[in-house]
């Protein structure tokens, strides 16, 4: 939304900045006239097309990507359940949680964030979270 906005803006920027040129000048003869207006014309014919391009570029780019992550995750899926198939239960939970994801991300989550710390709004010293104290019953 936002890039078509700036883009549309900056088309009618170019239209504008094109016409005061124009008119301040008022070319008197056709050849002048060809001599100015060729030259405008082919660069933002050029840039319209260098900006087309791009965007079917980008595209093809996206949807190749994205059709490789989805043989991926296929791939990862018939690996998956040929070892539930072949191998026994333990075997293939152990191999399943040594290898996921999730565990890897839960174990970097609990230690970046086991003490959290602050920075002082004054000298930006980084003070590190003491441990909440062990109460006694």
């Amino acid at each position: 939304m936002i890039n078509e906005f700036i883009v549309s803006y900056s088309r009618l920027l170019y239209l504008m900045i094109t016409l005061v040129f124009f008119f301040s000048t008022l070319p008197s003869t056709i050849v002048e006239y060809v001599l100015f207006c060729g030259p405008v014309l082919l660069f933002y014919i050029l840039i319209s097309c260098l900006k087309k391009s791009l965007k079917w570029y980008f595209d093809f780019e996206m949807k190749r990507n994205s059709e490789k992550l989805t043989e991926l995750h296929d791939r990862k899926n018939n690996i998956l359940s040929e070892v539930k198939v072949k191998m026994k239960f333990k075997d293939a939970n152990d191999i399943i949680e040594e290898y996921s994801f999730v565990k890897h991300q839960t174990e970097d989550y609990e230690s970046q964030n086991k003490n959290p710390g602050f920075r002082c709004c004054r000298c930006l010293k980084l003070n590190e979270a003491k441990s909440p104290p062990v109460t006694k019953f």
